[in-house]
């Protein structure tokens, strides 16, 4: 199976478990709706206001879930700040997180700037993104690539911008 059939089946089931989060059934319905209609960046922007406004807790495995959908709807920077203002589930033992802002320290790698992004919880494997530099010297909107560090291998794992499933999944292998 492809990257890309793999990850359609692996969005059409989050899309779904992420509408059951959404206490009100209508709000469920609207959300289902948007995808089925083509409207997945509007479905992630209405999905992160319902979540907020509810103050819907949400874990951190499923924010980062969430991160990886608008990353592939190329969203992640306009919904980023949405996602880092949803309530946080205290009761979820997290798997993985986002790296907080305030702890992204880039670094600039074969003329890339690569910066963390997604962390296991439990063993330091770390997936981050390798963007290209603009003439200004800040990184394009776009990932070039994914890097998965881990603390056994000498050099990162690399998967290109279609494999951003695999990079992902790549990181909860120690679960």
């Amino acid at each position: 199976m492809g990257d890309r059939s793999r990850f359609e089946e692996w969005e059409a089931r989050l899309w779904e478990r992420l509408a059951r989060l959404l206490p009100a059934a209508q709000d469920a319905e609207s959300f289902r709706d948007s995808r089925e209609i083509g409207e997945q960046e509007a479905g992630l922007w209405f999905l992160l206001e319902r979540l907020a406004d509810l103050a819907v807790p949400v874990d951190e495995a499923t924010l980062a879930e969430i991160e990886v959908l608008a990353e592939h709807w190329g969203e992640r920077l306009s919904v980023h700040h949405r996602v880092d203002a949803c309530a946080k589930d205290p009761d979820r033992a997290a798997t993985v997180r986002l790296v907080p802002d305030s702890e992204v320290r880039s670094a600039v790698e074969d003329g890339t700037t690569v910066l963390p992004w997604i962390e296991c919880a439990r063993c330091p494997s770390v997936l981050a993104r390798a963007h290209a530099r603009e003439a200004s010297g800040r990184p394009s909107q776009y990932a070039v690539r994914y890097l998965v560090s881990r603390a056994d291998a000498p050099e990162p794992e690399v998967f290109a911008p279609t494999e951003l499933l695999r990079a992902f999944e790549s990181v909860l292998g120690c679960h």
